[in-house]
């Protein structure tokens, strides 16, 4: 046992392994909450601007949203890290490191980050939506959406495994409680 702890290779590992528990934790986090900044709008915009909702988005435009997200959805993740080095370049300088793997990463969550949210938005009641509207309500149509749409998101996402704690208390004002 002494010339195990004494060995210079488990010596070497057990001084990088914190850092490199460090990098990996930071990666994670920082790639879910970029994914779930991008995703969130992403998916209430693909709800929200078809035909006839609240938004008045042009159809070529939603067409291509539909088409960005539906290509980085099933494209398997080793091809679209090769293809995301030109931008983990552009964006941080770098394709190497623990910064350049996060751009892959958020590339290829949030688009199913967008997908839970607009079929999360879609299983809400189309008779509260279609009130909200009669009444003058557009803008808050959203926010209806939001927090109708609210629990199931929460159960989608712990049925997915993350948690509760990835959607917190989130409020229809766009900020995070508890």
């Amino acid at each position: 046992m002494a010339d195990f702890l004494t060995d210079p290779e488990v010596l070497r590992f057990l001084q990088e392994a914190p850092f490199a528990i460090w990098e990996t934790v930071y990666a994670t986090l920082l790639a879910t909450a970029l994914s779930y900044v991008i995703g969130l709008p992403l998916g209430v915009v693909l709800v929200a601007g078809e035909n006839g909702r609240i938004l008045k988005v042009p159809g070529p435009l939603m067409t291509a949203l539909n088409v960005a997200v539906n290509l980085l959805r099933s494209v398997p993740f080793l091809i679209l890290m090769v293809i995301v080095i030109p931008l983990s370049r552009l964006l941080l300088g770098t394709s190497v490191g623990t910064p350049a793997s996060i751009v892959p990463l958020v590339a290829a969550a949030a688009p199913f980050v967008a997908r839970i949210v607009e079929s999360s938005l879609r299983e809400l009641d189309a008779g509260v939506v279609e009130a909200a509207q009669a009444m003058g309500l557009n803008q808050s149509t959203a926010k209806t959406w939001l927090r109708r749409g609210r629990e199931t998101l929460k159960t989608i996402l712990e049925q997915e495994g993350y948690g509760h704690e990835a959607v917190g208390d989130f409020q229809t004002d766009g900020r995070v409680h508890g």
